[in-house]
């Protein structure tokens, strides 16, 4: 065995070590096993500079050092349930806000464990994307820009091809749920397969072009309900992008959609304004809360046939600071914008 193996034998026998100067402390609340004390004895040596802290001699004291084993994760920084293991979301505001800027982001965040406006997520592993038409075209550009040393487990999928270009004008197939469905089995297969990882998020983008959007408030609630039971069944995050109405039908549709989904996540924009804002409004397993400010940034990914810049937009964010009590008070009584959600003034 390895000192490292005796390590874990010691720990799994309710040893606690240490070092003084050059000796090796035990510490137990019953009498250690005989085969135990034998290993740590054999790799005594290689214990002591295990654990003594780094580029130190014996007898300086210092901060032991920490171990975390092979398969274990870094403790810091600490993950977030931001996104649930399964279920729908909704990601939402006007149109031109970069909605489907962000949802790239969020999947890259997933696939890398970069964090996500400041937030390292708990989910890790894959996402597709389902792109209606006009979002497919730029996909690979998109996902270029993001400037990735090396491949990400990130799909693209035109829903021309899953639900037929008619879909677009309303001629919507009566199983279309089911041809998503089996679309993300065959991409959570394809995912494991090339990238040894698990389909964790699933974006379709968006629901008004592709054709999807129900068409009164009980079709919403269905509609959710059964992309939720599609999310079940494949334990993935449905993540839905459209646009939030300001008033009418749509807007009420939007509103049924929003109270049954699972996460609710917002871009809220202003018109001429460089910054965004992205707030997330309802979480299963997160407060409500503004999760941070951002701008899009023109990449160049290289020149078309001609010698023309071809170009995408990345989210540069901002992690929203928390502040303090009182601060939030005043700025609540000047009907300003301090949180999660819109200002409790006239913008």
């Amino acid at each position: 065995m390895s000192a490292a193996e005796a390590l874990m034998a010691a720990g799994a026998a309710g040893i606690q070590l240490g070092i003084e100067g050059g000796d090796l402390v035990l510490t137990a609340s019953v009498a250690p096993p005989s085969d135990v004390i034998d290993l740590l004895s054999r790799h005594k040596s290689e214990i002591v500079r295990l654990l003594r802290p780094d580029n130190a001699d014996p007898g300086v004291t210092g901060r032991p050092r920490r171990f975390i084993w092979h398969g274990d994760r870094h403790p810091e920084p600490e993950a977030e349930h931001l996104i649930p293991r399964t279920g729908v979301g909704l990601l939402t505001g006007p149109s031109g806000c970069g909605k489907n800027f962000i949802a790239l982001d969020l999947g890259r965040a997933i696939a890398s464990r970069k964090p996500f406006f400041g937030t390292v997520l708990a989910a890790e592993g894959a996402a597709v994307f389902l792109l209606s038409h006009g979002k497919a075209h730029g996909f690979g550009t998109r996902t270029a820009a993001l400037g990735e040393p090396d491949p990400l487990p990130l799909g693209g999928v035109r829903l021309d091809d899953v639900l037929g270009p008619r879909a677009i004008c309303g001629a919507l197939p009566a199983d279309a749920l089911d041809r998503i469905a089996e679309t993300l089995a065959n991409q959570r297969v394809r995912m494991q397969l090339f990238y040894d990882a698990p389909l964790r998020l699933a974006a379709i983008d968006s629901l008004e072009l592709s054709g999807l959007l129900p068409r009164d408030e009980s079709g919403a609630r269905e509609f959710i309900a059964r992309l939720g039971a599609v999310a079940e069944e494949l334990g993935v995050f449905v993540l839905v992008v459209c646009q939030k109405p300001e008033s009418g039908m749509d807007r009420r549709i939007w509103a049924a959609m929003a109270t049954e989904a699972d996460l609710v996540l917002e871009v809220q924009h202003r018109v001429r304004a460089v910054r965004r804002r992205l707030v997330l409004t309802a979480g299963a397993f997160a407060a409500p809360r503004l999760l941070g400010t951002f701008h899009l940034q023109t990449v160049t990914v290289g020149e078309d046939s001609s010698g023309r810049p071809i170009t995408s937009c990345v989210v540069l964010a901002k992690q929203e600071r928390r502040a303090s009590s009182r601060f939030q008070v005043r700025m609540r009584r000047l009907g300003m914008w301090f949180d999660a959600g819109p200002p409790t003034a006239a913008r």
